[in-house]
C-alpha cells in the first residue's frame, strides 16, 4: 500500500536508520581499551563459548563513486593489500586472546569500500588465516559485496572455497548517463556475468543494492532500470534512498544540488518504483530491503528468525558481532565500539591487545529494552510492552509519541502491542524513531530522509 502524498510531506523526515541503538551520533568519543575490557569481562564472563558474527571492512577503491557515504581508501596502489591484511589478522588475534574461550564463527561478511579489490590470493591467504584461528559453525552464512569492474572468476572460485554462498552487487542503477554523473560506470554484461557466474558455481542467493533519489532519476529512468532488475532476477534487494550529506562527505559535492530528485520529485520515484518491485514478487521487508519468497531473508521473516546488525537484515543471529578493520563496528550485546575511522590511525596498532577505537557506547537499561522494541518492529513489525516492559514514565512518553502514528493508520495499537500496518511500512523508521529517546530530545540533521 502506497501513501498518500500528504503523509509523505508529514513524515518525510531526518530519521536514523537503526542499525544501532542509541543512534551513532550519541555515542561516546575517544572509547578508551580499558572501558572495553572491563566491560567485556563484566559482559562474558560466565559464557564458556562464544559464537561470533565477523565483519571485516576492506577500505579500498581504485576510482571514487562521488554518491559514497562508506568509509574507503582511493587508490590503485595493490602493494597496500597485504599489510592491511596483517593489521587485520593482528587485531582479530588481539580479540581471540582477550575472548579466551572457544569461539564458532557463524557469520562472516565482508564489506568496503571494495573487498575484490584485493587480488584472489591475498583474499584467499586472508581467509585461510581466519579459518586456521577459529571454528565454523555448522549453520553459517558468509557473504561479500562486490564491484563487476574489478571482480573476476578467480574471485568467485576462492570464495566458494570457502563456502561463501551470498553475494551483494552495488548496481546503484542501470542508466548510463546516470551511472556517468555518479562515477560508477559498469554495463549490463558486467553486472550479468557476476550474477551467473556466481549461481554457477553454486552461490545461493544475491542482492543488489540500488539508490533512489541520484542526480538525473525520474520515475521512468528508475522504471527503466527495474525491467534490467527484472531480467537478472536478484533473490534481494536493497533499494536505498540517496543521502545528500556534502558536509560530511566532500565528494558528493560533485552532484550539483540542483541536479538531484527531491521532495515530492524524489517521493514519486520511490511509489514508482516500490509498486513495480511488489508487483513483481518482491516482498517489502521494510527499511529499504524486498526479497523474493523463495530467499531465506523472507524465510526468515515469517518464521520470526529474522535479525538485523549493523551489516543489514540477517538469518543469523550471535552473541557477538565483531567488525576489523578501519571504522569497523562491533555490537557485544551491551556495548558497542567502533575502530578508528583514519585509515593512518587504524595501521599504526602494532602492539598485542592495543585496540585504537574510535568511539563506543554502554547501555543502560532503559537503552536495552528499546533497542529489543526497535529490533522487533525492523523485523517483524510488531512489538509488546507486556514482553518488554519499560517504567511507567518512559512507557507512556512513548505512548504519546506513537498517537500520530496510530492516528495515520500506520500503527494499530491494542493490549500494549503495537503492530505496523502495510501503509505503516513506508515509514517504520519514523516509527521505530517514537521509541527514540536520544533523537526525541536532540535532532540531528546529518540523518538521512526517511523516504
Amino acid at each position: 500500500m502506497i501513501p498518500s502524498d500528504e503523509l509523505f510531506l508529514k513524515y518525510d523526515l531526518p530519521v536514523p536508520r537503526y542499525t544501532s541503538y542509541p543512534p551513532y551520533p550519541f555515542w561516546k568519543k575517544d572509547f578508551s581499551q580499558n572501558e572495553f575490557l572491563n566491560n567485556f569481562h563484566l559482559n562474558f564472563s560466565n559464557k564458556k563459548e562464544l559464537e561470533i558474527s565477523l565483519y571485516i571492512h576492506l577500505p579500498f577503491c581504485e576510482s571514487l563513486c562521488y554518491f559514497c557515504g562508506c568509509n574507503k581508501v582511493i587508490t590503485k596502489n595493490h602493494e597496500l593489500e597485504m599489510p592491511y591484511i596483517k593489521k587485520l589478522l593482528l587485531e582479530f588475534d588481539n580479540y581471540l586472546a582477550i575472548m579466551n574461550r572457544p569461539v564458532k564463527l557463524k557469520e562472516l561478511h565482508l564489506g568496503g569500500g571494495t573487498p575484490t579489490f584485493f587480488s584472489p590470493s591475498n583474499l584467499k591467504y586472508l581467509f585461510s588465516e581466519i579459518f586456521k584461528r577459529i571454528e565454523v559453525s555448522d549453520n553459517h552464512d558468509f557473504s561479500i559485496e562486490v564491484h563487476p569492474k574489478v571482480t573476476n572468476k578467480e574471485h568467485f572460485m576462492v570464495l566458494r572455497e570457502f563456502s561463501f554462498d551470498r553475494v551483494s552487487i552495488g548496481v546503484q542503477d542501470f542508466n548510463i548517463d546516470i551511472q556517468k554523473i555518479i562515477g560508477r560506470e559498469q554495463s549490463f554484461k558486467d553486472i550479468e556475468f557476476c550474477i551467473s557466474y556466481a549461481r554457477n558455481i553454486g552461490f545461493k542467493s544475491v542482492n543488489f543494492d540500488l539508490i533512489y533519489g541520484l542526480p538525473g532519476q525520474t520515475s521512468d529512468t528508475v522504471l527503466n532500470s527495474l525491467q534490467n532488475v527484472y531480467k537478472l532476477n536478484p533473490d534481494r534487494i536493497a533499494f536505498y534512498s540517496y543521502a545528500h550529506v556534502p558536509q560530511l562527505k566532500p565528494s558528493q559535492n560533485k552532484l550539483n544540488k540542483t541536479f538531484l530528485p527531491a521532495g515530492k520529485e524524489k517521493y514519486l520515484i520511490y511509489k514508482t518504483a516500490f509498486d513495480s518491485l511488489t508487483n513483481n514478487n518482491y516482498f517489502s521487508l521494510g527499511f529499504d530491503h524486498f526479497a523474493l519468497k523463495t530467499d531465506s531473508l523472507y524465510l526468515s521473516a515469517i518464521q520470526g528468525k529474522l535479525h538485523r546488525n549493523f551489516m543489514g537484515f540477517t538469518t543469523q543471529q550471535s552473541s557477538v558481532l565483531l567488525g576489523i578493520g578501519v571504522s569497523a563496528i562491533s555490537d557485544f550485546g551491551l556495548f558497542y565500539v567502533q575502530n578508528k575511522k583514519s585509515f593512518s590511525d587504524y595501521m599504526e596498532m602494532t602492539k598485542k591487545e592495543v585496540f585504537n577505537f574510535e568511539s563506543g557506547y554502554i547501555m543502560n537499561e532503559n537503552d536495552l529494552v528499546i533497542k529489543q522494541h526497535i529490533l522487533n518492529l525492523a523485523c517483524y513489525h510488531k512489538t509488546s510492552f507486556n514482553e518488554f516492559p519499560l517504567n511507567n514514565n518512559l512507557k507512556l512518553q512513548i505512548i504519546k509519541n506513537l498517537k500520530t502514528y496510530e492516528f495515520d493508520n500506520l500503527i494499530h495499537v491494542s493490549n500494549d502491542t503495537i503492530q505496523v500496518t502495510e501503509l505503516g511500512l513506508t515509514f517504520l523508521r519514523n516509527i521505530c524513531s517514537a521509541f527514540d529517546q536520544y533523537t526525541q530530545v536532540k535532532k540531528v540533521i546529518s540523518y538521512s530522509q526517511s523516504i
